[in-house]
Order: structure tokens, then sequence, then C-alpha cells
């Protein structure tokens, strides 16, 4: 059989480091007999001046939520540009609005982390481009404010038991690449679903 390829999309202000993105491939090639590509996307403009006094999260927390509103509308405007411009690959895997372009490519198998990509559809429909929602894996952790569940497909839900996770629902949200609980439940999947292991 050959070596099939898995696409890595990623999400939230990653387009300036990719180690991460990365590292979550490397994890996965040690488990799976595949290649790995990380996509490497970012939308335009940049935050405007904003003269309201940052205490405390307020500034983070702001910065954060503008990053990901960028994030989610140029996804879903460059949706069908995005079809054409990522890699071939047999599976798909993004986080957030990463995981909307992972859907560009309907025919395939894919796996989205901290999406609410079930909120999206009636704006942009991409799961009703699919044939199929049966080759979707959603990964949700239990505290991402971010991610939602999805109609359709295989959710899984999990939680890393961690304390800054329980106090900071950015962390929450932006965690999917460090940790190992995503790879487990992709790689299982993927056996069953893409491979056709039992």
């Amino acid at each position: 059989m050959a070596t099939k390829t898995i696409c890595l999309v990623h999400g939230v202000g990653l387009h300036i480091d990719l180690q991460d993105v990365i590292n979550f491939g490397d994890r996965l090639k040690q488990r799976l007999d595949i290649q790995y590509v990380a996509y490497r996307w970012q939308h335009p403009g940049t935050f405007p001046p904003d003269p309201r006094k940052t205490k405390l999260m307020f500034g983070t927390l702001r910065d954060f939520t503008w990053e990901v509103i960028m994030d989610f509308a140029y996804a879903i405007r460059e949706f069908d540009t995005h079809a054409g411009l990522l890699p071939q690959a047999d599976f798909y895997i993004g986080h957030s609005a990463g995981g909307v372009l992972a859907m560009a490519r309907p025919t395939k198998p894919c796996a989205i982390m901290g999406c609410p990509l079930q909120l999206l559809e009636p704006i942009k429909p991409m799961l009703a481009l699919r044939a199929t929602t049966a080759n979707v894996l959603n990964i949700l952790h239990a505290r991402d404010p971010i991610a939602s569940p999805m109609l359709g497909g295989t959710n899984m839900y999990y939680d890393n038991n961690s304390c800054y996770e329980y106090v900071n629902p950015i962390a929450a949200h932006t965690q999917y690449w460090h940790s190992r609980t995503p790879v487990n439940m992709i790689v299982d999947w993927y056996k069953k679903t893409v491979n056709g292991d039992e």
C-alpha cells in the first residue's frame, strides 16, 4: 500500500511559526504510515488602534477574539480559492478556521479541531458539499468556547484536566496541536475510517 499524505491546516495565529503543527505531524507519522505537509495561510489586514485601556486579560482576550473573527471571515470568503491552493492529500486535518479550509476538498476524509463548522454551515455550506459526513471527524475540547458539535459525522470530546484550561478559554482553544489526545483520536479514527482496519 502506498504511503498516504496528510495535509495539516493551522488556525489562529500559527502562520508565524508552524513548529507546533510540524510536531503534531511528527507524532502522527510515528503511528501511521504517512507523510505530511503543513499548509501555511494568513488573512489580510491588521487590528485597528484601540484606545480602551487593557486591564488584566482584556487585551489578550480582545486580540485573540479579533484574530479569530478575521481568520474565519477570510476562510469563509476565500473557501473556494483555497480549495484550489491546498496541497493534494489523502486526508486533511484543520484547526479553528483552518478546519474550514480543510473542508474544501469534499471528497477527502477530514478531521477538524476546535472549529464551529455547524454554526457556519448556514453561511457557507461545507458539510452539504459532501456526499457523506461519515468521513468527517470533529474533535472538541470540553472547554473550547469556539468549537461546536456537528450534525452527522463523528464528534469526539476530551478534556486535558488542566487547571490552566479551566480558567483560560484561549488555552482550551489553542492547545489541540500540543495535546496527545487529538493525535490518539485521529490515529484510531483514521485506522478504522480511512484504512478500514478493525
